[in-house]
């Protein structure tokens, strides 16, 4: 499918490009995993990073983010290993897989829940917590 952006689709893509960091906080529905995608896939282009680690939450992490890049025609190519909702021989599978992104369910971070939105800026590789808007509101 061709990808025409919303604005606000575009502004997110912009500012996960720009930030070392960071999180895309838009409603369920509006398109943060496309724009996402978009971004990571311009950071690789770009040579910026090599792996991206994404953090979501359990459904989502487990078919939302391999379905929507086979989805969008521009982010077709990137590669995913689903770490989510597996053992742990099979978690460290999917790590050591050849992949563009790693994709992680929130419920197999090692950390409190309401330390995991900290945890992002301690991987040494691009990482983006994905999640609802208001998941993280109240730590």
């Amino acid at each position: 499918m061709k990808y025409n952006p919303y604005h606000y689709q575009t502004y997110s893509a912009d500012r996960i490009e720009g930030t070392p960091y960071c999180g895309p906080w838009l409603d369920m529905g509006l398109g943060k995993t496309v724009a996402t995608l978009t971004a990571i896939d311009q950071l690789i282009k770009a040579g910026k990073v090599k792996k991206v680690l994404v953090i979501a939450p359990k459904r989502v992490a487990e078919s939302v983010w391999k379905q929507e890049g086979a989805k969008w025609d521009h982010v077709r190519h990137l590669r995913f290993s689903i770490v989510a909702g597996r053992g742990e021989k099979k978690r460290k599978e999917a790590l050591a897989a050849k992949a563009d992104i790693y994709v992680i369910g929130r419920d197999n971070t090692a950390l409190p829940e309401r330390h995991r939105q900290i945890a992002c800026l301690t991987f040494g590789l691009k990482c983006i917590c994905l999640t609802a808007a208001n998941d993280w509101a109240q730590p």
